[in-house]
């Protein structure tokens, strides 16, 4: 009883895997300038979080990020220019951006 248990979570794992790599964001990106506000804010995607505030110029309006940026570690009490890399996901997992956010460079980091 327990073999045939073992048998479908392995295959599973190994589907999951491949899953993962189909998923990889595609190599060539546009790279944008992200500002980050000094705090995290409460919001609810799959359910609730604390997200990042951002906007693309220093003038708009500040916008929720629920996601990540790869490379980058945000902490509280600071604003941040940040130049980023976009890229897209293929087959991004259900309920989740198709856009995959990598730094590239801290412009600059202010109290």
């Amino acid at each position: 009883m327990k073999k045939t248990f073992i048998i479908p979570v392995v295959t599973a794992a190994i589907v999951g895997a491949g899953l993962l790599s189909m998923q990889q964001a595609s190599a060539a990106g546009k790279n944008e300038v992200l500002y980050i506000n000094n705090k995290l804010v409460d919001c609810v995607g799959v359910g609730p979080q604390k997200c990042m505030q951002v906007r693309k110029s220093p003038k708009s309006e500040w916008t929720l990020f629920y996601g990540g940026i790869d490379g980058f570690r945000y902490e509280p009490g600071y604003r941040y220019k940040l130049k980023v890399n976009v890229s897209k996901i293929k087959n991004p997992p259900m309920d989740s951006s198709n856009l995959k956010y990598s730094l590239v460079k801290v412009l600059s980091k202010k109290k």
